[in-house]
Order: C-alpha cells, then sequence, then structure tokens
C-alpha cells in the first residue's frame, strides 16, 4: 500500500510487472500486478477502511486479456467489481449498480471509478472520462469481516490480465 495507510496484504501466485506503458504519470514508482487467471489473487484483512458504510468509492485501472466474466475485486457481499467480458460493472450488497454503461476492450488499459451515496441515493461513474450517474434506490452496504480480494473471487473466474491503482 503506497498510499501510507498501512492496507497492506498477501499475493498468492501474482507477479509484480514494470509498466513501460504504464497508465498514470504521476506516481514514480509505478508497478501493477500482473494476473494469469489461475488460482492467484492479492487478499487484504479486513479493516475499517475496508468496509465502508453507508458510502463507497471505488477506483482502479485494469487491462483484461480475455472476454469472459473475471473478478476484479470483492469484498463478501459488501461490494464487487467485475468485467462481464465486455464492460466493468459494479454490485452493493448483491446488487448490480454500474452497468449503466462504459465498454472496457480486451488488451488496453480502462480507467474505472464508481461512488454511491447513501444519503441521496446518488451513483456517480466514470469510465475513461466518460461520466453517467443519476438517483437509485437506497442500497445498504453490509459491513463484514470478510477480506478484500483483488484478482480472484467466487462469483467470476480469477481475473486474467493486469490491476493497478486500486
Amino acid at each position: 500500500d503506497q498510499s501510507g495507510n498501512n492496507n497492506n496484504g498477501l499475493g498468492r501466485n501474482v507477479t509484480q510487472f514494470d509498466q513501460s506503458f504504464r497508465p498514470l504519470h504521476t506516481i514514480s514508482q509505478n508497478e501493477c500486478v500482473r494476473f494469469n487467471g489461475n488460482n492467484d489473487y492479492l487478499a487484504g484483512a479486513d479493516k475499517p477502511a475496508l468496509s465502508p458504510s453507508p458510502d463507497i468509492t471505488i477506483e482502479c485501472w485494469v487491462y483484461p486479456q480475455l472476454d469472459q466474466p473475471m473478478t476484479i475485486l470483492k469484498k463478501g457481499n459488501s461490494y464487487e467489481v467485475f468485467y462481464d467480458g465486455s464492460r466493468i460493472n459494479a454490485k452493493l450488497n448483491g446488487v448490480n449498480i454500474a452497468a449503466l454503461g462504459g465498454v472496457a476492450p480486451q488488451n488496453k488499459w480502462t480507467y474505472f471509478m464508481f461512488s454511491y451515496n447513501s444519503a441521496t441515493s446518488s451513483l456517480f461513474i466514470n469510465i475513461n472520462g466518460n461520466s453517467f450517474g443519476g438517483a437509485t434506490s437506497v442500497i445498504n452496504i453490509p459491513v463484514n469481516t470478510d477480506s478484500l480480494l483483488i484478482g480472484g473471487g467466487i462469483t467470476e473466474s480469477d481475473f486474467y490480465g493486469y490491476i493497478d491503482e486500486v
């Protein structure tokens, strides 16, 4: 964790990868994680910062290399970001909230961000600079003690490609 918040995790079968074509040029020590789609993931132990409730914001850069459903990140039934084979989607409490648009092509970096505000029941999504959003129903984000998993999960297949700046 380069944020200084000590949200370090453990890696299983992952490779740190130096990016000569990195998505963000403002960090001098910029490396991403390469996932081979075969039982590899990063796991972070539960902390209050990883269990936001009732509001949440998540962002990441992804470089999918297969056109199949794959897990990007997941924390139990609280929240999930996944690739459906052509788009990046998100779930809060099992409710699909981010299927509003924005294709994420294979073999290309895609920026994804979503933010949910429970007080206004509003959702904001940004995919490669294109913004989507609006009102939605109130979604309660359950707090749990599950680990945060990046690149692997239960619902979709393990991720095959690169993930950065989560």
